[in-house]
Formats: C-alpha cells, structure tokens, sequence
C-alpha cells in the first residue's frame, strides 16, 4: 500500500489479509501499523462474525491514522465518521456495518 507516482497508472489493487490475533491489545496494534500505512482512497473491509473484533481492530485503525477520537461499534446507528490526525489532512473516516442492513440491501 504505497501512494501511486506520477507516472503509475491508477490500476486498483486488492489485498486480502486474514489476520489471526490471541488479544485486544495485538488486534488494536495490528490495527494502529495497519492505520498507518494507509493512503487516501484507500478502503478497508473488515469482516466477521459478531465479537470477532472488528471494532477493536478499527480502533486501532483509526488510532493509526492519527486520530483520538472515540471509536464505538456502529452497529446501531448504521455509521460513525471520525477524523484522521494531522498528518492524513484530518481527513474523514467513516466506520460502517452493513450486517444490519440484511443480505439484500442495496447500498
């Protein structure tokens, strides 16, 4: 995940991780390394089962990115949009869950 040259063509590139952590405190790191590699455009999709920790991994994500928001699960009110620190331009992150929305959603 570096940022594009110039000079590279915007070809979308697609990686998929399945991460395997043994505490909140290793998937909250993960997540901050994770945040702080990450680019404008970028787009991260995290899934799993219920209490499989996405939302301590986006904390972490959203910590990585520099910001000190508080990051809650979105699961009740659909979205939640945080602001990334300094060095991201204090751009806008938003944390979504689509589970709520049922398997035939249009989004």
């Amino acid at each position: 995940m570096h940022p594009m040259s110039n000079h590279e063509s915007e070809t979308q590139r697609h990686v998929t991780l399945d991460v395997t952590s043994t505490s909140v405190e290793e998937t909250i790191a993960f997540g901050k390394r994770l945040g702080a590699c990450l680019r404008p455009g970028d787009l991260v999709v995290l899934s799993g089962e219920l209490g499989a920790g996405k939302t301590h991994l986006a904390k972490g994500i959203i910590a990585g990115l520099g910001s000190t928001d508080l990051v809650n699960s979105p699961s009740y009110v659909l979205i939640n949009q945080y602001r990334a620190g300094p060095q991201h331009r204090r751009a806008k992150k938003f944390y979504t869950d689509a589970y709520t929305l049922g398997d035939n959603a249009c989004i």
